[in-house]
């Protein structure tokens, strides 16, 4: 059994307990003093007879009608299960949810324990600061590892990295190294003398058609941490560590593989762990901590900080910043950002928004911790503050981290000490989109009679198809777009630059509702965007820019149907309403 009551009362080997013929008041003032609301009841051989809690006490007191000081304990205690010491905890938590505890008794049937709710919920605690813990320096030496091949616009520099990946793993240069030594030993003892060499020509031969693997070299996330170690602590690079460490490779390998070693007992379920090794993964934690900003700035020359000053006015200044910028121009005018975070969701949707609204020509951005905080519109948790593991690209287990993953986003470095984190675009993903909305645009320019615009996708999560024009200005646009909740839409996106014309115009349409859903042929999703200036016209349908490619095929070709009878239903309706809002204001 993984988890036992046994692992919950070794650090409590004292149990404070009553007897039947002790007054109650003594008893209640012995709990007082330990802040106990329950003590068991034992005969003369330490056996349990029951519990005394505060709350049979007053039973007993309204019962009896009698005083504190006429009462005896044995007038007053409850009977409680027992459990011997190997007991499955989950039987244990099991019965913890009706009663206030357990008593764990040995083979004769003595009291050795008591286990409360307060003592399980403290012991997975423990358990989950001690996996934070062994995460946080996994993730720390993971970060040193990766500086040493970042180049100085903060990219990491892949094939390099998966050539060092190649040295220390099993089909790699290690591999090498071992089989040589192995046929020098070997030609040692058949009499060849300390000085037995084999033929370097025939060695590589016999290394390459027996033990040179076939298997792709692993990513980086998919090593272990005994592989992260292999790494940190390459010859090649070492000396660059040294410099900031001032140990030599011995001493910090017998550190880590002391972490590695309680790592593995963690994983594989091992019981509890000493203190002793609670108080290393700490000392661990705590000493990779210190040497956070000379790693980083070890191997390149750090980048200025690029923390915007005000976040809550960033959404607006975003969409003038991408409008006047560059060389976005051929990307329409008016870009689909705005969008709004359900109650339901995630406290973390708005920072995930905040990620997928940034200007498309700035890959990265930093926060400090307090403005990540205005952007949730609240704080955050503790962990987030002492624990770099908070902040680890989880896409399983962490609810915050699948926010951004879904976006396109990752956090490419975290300074606990100054707390900062730095977001970057996930290029994988920037490719991804390039390809997909190249394709579509392909096509619908093809296949449809919709006037595409001359644009071309710049790795984002939308792409504008074509664009409503009064005036000669761009009032409003016909998009894609990969949103959150593993969702695709087509939309019409409203956005004259005036809000009060925006909702005039978006509730002329809304009033014409069913006869627009009947040409369309189903229901369309009419998002007000009350709180916003823009407003939204969409259908939605199930999708991911990381599906696999069938189903990325299947989507593009529903994009560019759906996205011809969604534009032939709403573009003329569309220029209509926004005339007769846009020439209202004059």
């Amino acid at each position: 059994m993984p988890f036992i009551a046994q692992d919950l009362i070794a650090e409590n080997p004292i149990v404070v307990v009553t007897t039947p013929g002790e007054f109650v008041h003594d008893a209640l003032q012995r709990m007082v003093e330990h802040d106990f609301s329950q003590l068991p009841v034992i005969d003369d051989e330490n056996r349990p007879l029951g519990m005394v809690t505060s709350e049979s006490i007053l039973r007993a007191l309204t019962g009896f009608g009698v005083n504190l000081d006429d009462l005896r304990v044995e007038h007053a205690y409850v009977r409680a299960d027992t459990y011997r010491g190997d007991a499955d905890l989950f039987e244990l938590l099991d019965r913890l949810r009706d009663t206030y505890a357990v008593l764990i008794v040995d083979g004769d049937g003595r009291l050795i324990g008591i286990v409360t709710n307060y003592d399980t919920a403290d012991y997975f605690r423990r358990r989950s600061e001690d996996i934070m813990l062994i995460e946080d320096i996994e993730t720390m030496v993971k970060d040193y590892i990766q500086v040493a091949f970042t180049n100085e616009s903060g990219e990491v520099d892949e094939s390099e990295l998966e050539e060092a990946i190649q040295r220390i793993s099993d089909n790699g240069e290690a591999l090498r190294e071992k089989f040589e030594r192995a046929l020098i030993h070997y030609l040692t003892l058949q009499g060849g003398g300390s000085g037995a060499k084999p033929d370097n020509v025939q060695l590589e031969q016999v290394y390459e058609k027996h033990f040179r693997a076939d298997e792709p070299v692993k990513s980086f996330d998919d090593l272990t941490l005994y592989d992260f170690i292999e790494m940190l602590l390459d010859k090649s690079r070492w000396s660059e560590y040294q410099s900031v460490f001032h140990l030599d490779r011995g001493a910090v390998r017998n550190l880590l593989d002391r972490v590695r070693d309680t790592r593995n007992a963690l994983a594989h379920f091992r019981g509890e762990i000493t203190a002793a090794q609670r108080d290393h993964l700490r000392f661990s934690a705590n000493w990779l901590a210190q040497y956070q900003e000379a790693v980083s700035t070890l191997f390149v020359t750090p980048m200025e900080s690029s923390v915007p000053a005000e976040i809550s006015e960033t959404l607006i200044d975003y969409k003038l910043q991408i409008q006047d910028s560059i060389e976005l121009s051929d990307l329409a005018a008016v870009l689909p950002i705005e969008d709004e975070a359900d109650p339901r969701e995630s406290r973390y949707a708005p920072l995930a928004i905040w990620l997928q609204n940034h200007p498309p020509d700035d890959n990265s951005t930093q926060l400090t911790f307090e403005q990540v905080e205005e952007i949730i519109g609240g704080e955050l948790p503790k962990s987030a503050y002492s624990h770099r593991a908070w902040w680890a690209n989880d896409s399983v287990g962490h609810v915050q981290s699948q926010q951004w993953l879904e976006v396109g986003w990752k956090v490419n470095s975290i300074n606990m000490s100054e707390k900062v984190v730095r977001f970057a675009r996930i290029k994988e993903r920037q490719k991804a989109y390039i390809d997909f909305f190249s394709k579509l645009l392909a096509d619908a320019r093809k296949s449809t009679e919709i006037p595409v615009k001359d644009i071309f996708p710049v790795g984002l999560h939308y792409q504008t198809v074509a664009a409503i024009i009064v005036d000669g200005r761009q009032v409003a646009n016909f998009a894609w777009s990969f949103v959150r909740g593993s969702r695709f839409r087509i939309e019409l996106y409203i956005d004259t630059g005036n809000k009060d014309g925006n909702k005039d115009a978006f509730d002329t349409l809304y009033a014409t509702r069913s006869i627009l859903e009947s040409s369309f042929g189903d229901k369309l999703s009419w998002e007000r965007l009350s709180a916003n200036k823009a407003s939204r016209i969409a259908y939605y349908r199930p999708g991911t820019i990381t599906d696999n490619e069938a189903k990325l095929q299947e989507l593009g070709e529903w994009a560019v149907v759906l996205m011809e009878e969604f534009h032939k239903t709403l573009a003329q309706p569309a220029e209509e309403a926004l005339k007769m809002a846009m020439h209202g204001e004059k």
